[in-house]
């Protein structure tokens, strides 16, 4: 697969590569208010430059200042998203690791934050992949760009690697009752089924739980968890798992369950999907 898209509308300005090593996209928006920027969770490494703006970045129950030439990077199965904090032009490139080989590269297992703005390298390669992104729309450099953008992004993970300006962000532990929430989903999403059982496990009402999500984490503890779930479906089925012992896994009560939850969330069936 490889494909690219270019976009433009009143408030966004956009361009898309897509191949099954990468995902490639660099955003302009421009917002009359304060904004989020859609919450997700990834079965792949995220790295975000900030180009142009600020950002506040959260993930699980933390929240991270970012500012202009900020380089956020994301690891799998983490809760997180973007909130804009003024009114002014945003732009960003958003980077998504589909190739393992890519993350023997980069050796990071915490979120992570390296300010670029005197490494004129790493701000170089994004100015490459724009272009190189923008090539593969011709016929003629399609299989060549695509080559080119792959070799960008190894250059890119080694000099992160390398970078000596690395800042792990912490999670903050101001909410310990709602990060043990948390670490429990994650170290049990395989049995956690729904908030009825982290209510159990923690002795808690429903209407508390509830809230300390919605307060904390934007977010339902309901979507919260079907969000981890799916997420997890994914790499299972791309470590070879077969749809129906990933359900099963998963602990949904049938087939016919995980199937429309996967559908609603990847817009594919778990047996049409290319995990190449």
């Amino acid at each position: 697969m490889n494909n690219f898209i270019k976009t433009t509308t009143k408030t966004t300005k956009y361009i898309e590569f897509i191949s099954d090593n990468f995902y490639i996209a660099h955003r302009y928006n421009k917002f009359s208010a304060k904004d989020v920027l859609s919450k997700h969770i990834h079965d792949t490494f995220e790295i975000v430059l900030v180009a142009n703006g600020e950002f506040k970045y959260h993930y699980e129950n933390t929240i991270i200042n970012c500012n202009k030439f900020d380089l956020i990077i994301t690891p799998p199965m983490l809760y997180h998203y973007f909130e804009t904090t003024n009114d002014a032009d945003y732009e960003r490139y958003i980077l998504l690791l589909k190739n393992p080989e890519f993350n023997k590269l980069l050796k990071i297992t915490n979120p992570t934050k390296i300010n670029v703005s005197k490494n004129e390298i790493i701000k170089s390669i994004f100015t490459r992949l724009d272009y190189y992104s923008e090539k593969s729309s011709d016929a003629k450099w399609q299989n060549d760009s695509e080559t080119i953008v792959n070799l960008l992004i190894s250059e890119l993970l080694i000099n992160i690697k390398n970078n000596d300006t690395h800042e792990e962000l912490e999670r903050d532990e101001t909410n310990s009752i709602l990060n043990k929430i948390i670490q429990y989903i994650n170290d049990n999403i395989e049995k956690v089924n729904t908030y009825h059982d982290v209510c159990n496990q923690f002795f808690i009402s429903e209407n508390y739980l509830y809230k300390l999500f919605t307060q904390n984490l934007k977010q339902t503890p309901k979507k919260y968890i079907e969000l981890k779930k799916i997420t997890k479906a994914e790499i299972l089925l791309k470590e070879g798992l077969k749809p129906n012992d990933v359900a099963e896994k998963l602990g949904y009560n049938n087939y016919v369950s995980f199937y429309r939850i996967y559908v609603k969330h990847f817009k594919s069936t778990p047996t049409k999907r290319n995990f190449k």
